[in-house]
C-alpha cells in the first residue's frame, strides 16, 4: 500500500511540474533566430560603375564646324558615398579673329589646338546617409593636358619701306599643361540607371607652357587667359552598369518581426 502511495505521489509531482513550466513559457521568443547574427556596421564596399559622356562638348561638336570635344568619365562608387573619377577627353578647335598691335596694325589670325587630356580624382557625397542613388557632392582632382597648337597671321607690312604683308605661321608640337580643380556638384538619377551629373569646378593652373605661343585653349580646361584660375561648367549623363543587386542591410528590429 506504502508503495502505491509514493509512486502515485511521484507521478502527480511530475505532472505539475510540467504544467507549471508550460503556463510560463513565453508565447514568442524575443530573441533572433538561431542562424540569423546581428548585423554590424560595414566598411565602404563597391556598390556601382558608372559611364558617360560630357553633353555640353557633344552640342558644341554638333553645332560648331570648328569644334570638336569628346569627354568621356567614369566612376567607381562605393556605397554612394565616395566616387573615385577618372576622365578622358579629346579635342580639336580652330578660331579666327582680329588683334591690334597699334592704331593703324590690325592683323587677322587663325588658331587651332588639337590634342588630349587625363582628369582624374575622389568625390564625396554629402547626403550618403540620406540617398541611396543621388547625392549632393563635393571633390578635388588632378588633371593633365598635351596638345599641339598652331597660329598664322598676316602681316600688314610698310608701304615705306616697300615690304609687302606675308603670312606668319607659329606651331607648337606636344605642349604640356597641368592644373588642379575642385569642384562641387550634384547627381541624380533620372530614370532606372540614368543619372544627370551637373557640376561647377574652379581649375587652378599649375604649369603652363609658354614657348613660341601662348598655351591658348586648353583640352579639358578651356580658353586660356594669362594663366588664370577659371571657372569649369560641365554637364554629364551617366549609365550605372548592373553588374549585380545592391544589398540592402536590415535592422534587428525588422528581423525580430519576420519571426
Amino acid at each position: 500500500m506504502l508503495r502505491y502511495l509514493l509512486s502515485n505521489l511521484l507521478l502527480l509531482t511530475i505532472c505539475s511540474t510540467f504544467s507549471w513550466a508550460q503556463q510560463k513559457a513565453p508565447e514568442k521568443e524575443q530573441s533572433l533566430p538561431p542562424m540569423v547574427t546581428a548585423i554590424e556596421p560595414r566598411p565602404f564596399k563597391l556598390s556601382g560603375i558608372r559611364l558617360g559622356a560630357d553633353i555640353i562638348g557633344i552640342g558644341e561638336s554638333l553645332f560648331d564646324d570648328k569644334v570638336e570635344k569628346w569627354y568621356l568619365y567614369g566612376d567607381i562608387m562605393l556605397d554612394n558615398a565616395l566616387f573615385f573619377t577618372l576622365e578622358y577627353g579629346l579635342q580639336d578647335i580652330t578660331r579666327s579673329g582680329e588683334f591690334t598691335l597699334t592704331e593703324d596694325d590690325t592683323r587677322r589670325y587663325v588658331y587651332q589646338s588639337d590634342g588630349f587630356f587625363w582628369r582624374g580624382g575622389v568625390e564625396y557625397n554629402l547626403l550618403a546617409k540620406e540617398s541611396t542613388y543621388s547625392g549632393l557632392y563635393i571633390g578635388a582632382k588632378y588633371a593633365f593636358a598635351q596638345f599641339d597648337q598652331y597660329s598664322s597671321y598676316l602681316s600688314q607690312g610698310s608701304d615705306y619701306w616697300e615690304e609687302p604683308s606675308e603670312q606668319q605661321e607659329l606651331r607648337e608640337e606636344n605642349v604640356n599643361a597641368h592644373w588642379v580643380q575642385v569642384m562641387a556638384g550634384i547627381k541624380y538619377r533620372i530614370l532606372g540607371n540614368f543619372y544627370v551629373d551637373l557640376s561647377t569646378a574652379l581649375g587652378v593652373p599649375l604649369n603652363f607652357t609658354d614657348d613660341l605661343i601662348t598655351a591658348n585653349d586648353i583640352p579639358g580646361f578651356g580658353l586660356n587667359k594669362q594663366n588664370n584660375s577659371k571657372m569649369i561648367l560641365q554637364m554629364r549623363l551617366l549609365y550605372k552598369i548592373p553588374l549585380w543587386k545592391t544589398k540592402v542591410d536590415i535592422t534587428e528590429e525588422q528581423l525580430l518581426e519576420r519571426y
